[in-house]
């Protein structure tokens, strides 16, 4: 017999789930080759993709700024930096000819749910995962979350999928940005909420924060 886990399921059963979403999740998956390694992106709805901006060399950091996301099935998709926040730490990329296929839905979660964060260790060009559980949700209008996963440098960007329902969630942030290491508090990870990414977009349109 499978021994249940805490979420009421038994491993077996957990593991179908997320061999079925890590399928779902590859296919909303993006990345900019730059300097031979992977910069992770991730579909956030039919015209926008975002990643995080500390990913983002300076000479991009342009609005309007012409990028080639490519998906991890060989396509490429021509976009442009629409929006950047510094705050939240996120660049919005919108598809400059036609929309993307196959986009997730948003959720936002509860403490103790499963994620599974997608991403691309040390910038190969392949994906990684890595499993956890949502710890703390910030009240903070930059839209945080923490879960207990860690990180891994490459996984920044990375889309974080809810195992249960397969919806996005975040992007990873990462566990250390520019001196602020979460990774001194324990073995961390960062997310930024797509809820409040896209919540920006509805709000603001196109902007530079």
């Amino acid at each position: 017999m499978d021994e249940d886990n805490e979420v009421g399921l038994p491993q077996k059963g957990i593991n179908q789930i997320i061999k079925a979403l890590i399928s779902k999740a590859n296919s909303y998956s993006l990345f900019i080759e730059f300097n031979n390694e992977c910069i992770c992106c991730v579909k956030l709805t039919k015209e926008f993709a975002v990643t995080a901006l500390h990913c983002i060399p300076d000479e991009f950091r342009v609005l309007g700024k012409h990028v080639l996301l490519q998906d991890h099935g060989g396509k490429e998709h021509r976009a442009q930096i629409h929006s950047m926040n510094s705050l939240s730490d996120y660049a919005v990329f919108k598809k400059e000819e036609g929309h993307f296929d196959n986009v997730p839905n948003i959720i936002v979660p509860n403490i103790l749910d499963q994620y599974i964060a997608v991403g691309s260790s040390f910038g190969e060009l392949k994906l990684s995962y890595r499993i956890g559980h949502v710890s703390t949700i910030s009240n903070g209008t930059n839209g945080f979350i923490y879960g207990t996963s860690g990180g891994l440098p490459g996984y920044s960007g990375g889309g974080i999928y809810h195992v249960r329902t397969g919806n996005l969630i975040g992007i990873t942030r990462g566990n250390q940005y520019e001196g602020k290491g979460t990774h001194t508090y324990g073995d961390i990870l960062e997310i930024i909420s797509a809820q409040v990414i896209y919540r920006d977009i509805e709000m603001f349109g196109q902007f530079n924060i």
